[in-house]
């Protein structure tokens, strides 16, 4: 689906559409390929973290030794306080 003027080629719009559909089919293919082998391998995948304010300490020690056990694995640590926590 292109437009050929003398030695110029342009595609159309139905040409720019495809392509742009083309493109978002390849990425979700590739997410969920990627959502597959998270889920096929046990030590990957995503954690999302809240806590108070007072246990950032122990938290952050513990992270740390979870993150050497599991590599792949990534997180999300959100540090708030106490009130805060509970009101959400």
């Amino acid at each position: 689906m292109i437009n050929i003027k003398g030695k110029s080629i342009h595609s159309t719009f139905i040409g720019n559409k495809l392509y742009q559909t083309c493109l978002e089919v390849i990425n979700r293919l590739e997410q969920s390929k990627s959502d597959i082998e998270q889920t096929l391998d046990p030590n990957s995948g995503h954690l999302q973290i809240a806590v108070a304010t007072t246990t950032n300490l122990f938290i952050s020690y513990i992270l740390a030794r979870f993150k050497q056990q599991h590599p792949k694995m990534t997180f999300h640590l959100e540090v708030a306080n106490r009130k805060f926590l509970f009101e959400n």
